[in-house]
């Protein structure tokens, strides 16, 4: 993230993944509305909605939360100690060959 500020979009400009490898992308902001947004480093769907990469971790937001599932998925998967229902765990993403991505939350302890 070169700089948190309203003008930068995480996924803008991201390049197709390599054919020959699972791919992770990760991006730093807040998920919102397509639209004029005032908000630090905005990710829109239709920025979303561009990523072809198998699967999308996000962070800024301090809470566990799926954004989506199709046709990437796409997590914000809070810090570990805290990371659902203030219990410690962390986003376990199994990549099986034919289905794709498939993360899920596990706890830990």
């Amino acid at each position: 993230m070169p700089d948190h500020e309203p003008g930068y979009r995480p996924f803008a400009g991201l390049p197709e993944p390599p054919a020959d490898r699972w791919t992770i992308a990760t991006g730093h902001g807040l998920v919102v509305e397509d639209g004029p947004s005032g908000r630090w480093s905005p990710i829109f769907p239709s920025d979303l909605a561009a990523v072809t990469w198998d699967y999308v971790a996000l962070g800024h937001v301090h809470a566990y939360i799926e954004v989506r599932d199709d046709p990437t998925p796409v997590r914000y998967p809070r810090a570990t100690a805290m990371s659902r229902d203030g219990k410690p765990g962390v986003v376990l993403v199994e990549f099986v060959p034919g289905k794709g991505a498939r993360p899920r939350w596990v706890a830990l302890g």
